[in-house]
């Protein structure tokens, strides 16, 4: 993750021993520096992290249960067990095309 920072690169670049083929050895890893947010800074990142991940659990959740109902109610119209009104005689259609008009 440090090397994909430009810092990083920097740093690794400037420890690097070698000529040819650039080497890094544990000392010299250990070595590089790294700013980090404040303590309280950090657990404020970690707290509205947690909260997404529960966010999206529960979103999950949900999705997950729609899409089982979803596939329970396209076996029942597809099977036949419910049957799909005709909508060109429905009141529904008739005030549907009334809202239309402005």
């Amino acid at each position: 993750m440090a090397y994909s920072h430009h810092l990083g690169q920097r740093q690794i670049a400037a420890r690097a021993v070698g000529t040819t083929m650039f080497n890094l050895n544990t000392k010299l890893i250990m070595d590089l520096q790294f700013g980090f947010p404040p303590k309280q800074e950090q657990i404020e990142i970690v707290r509205r992290v947690n909260e997404l991940d529960a966010l999206i659990d529960s979103e999950s959740l949900t999705l997950s249960k729609y899409q089982l109902v979803k596939r329970a109610l396209m076996d029942d119209l597809l099977s036949g067990r419910i049957r799909v009104p005709d909508l060109s005689s429905s009141s529904l259609l008739s005030s549907a095309k009334d809202d239309s008009v402005i």
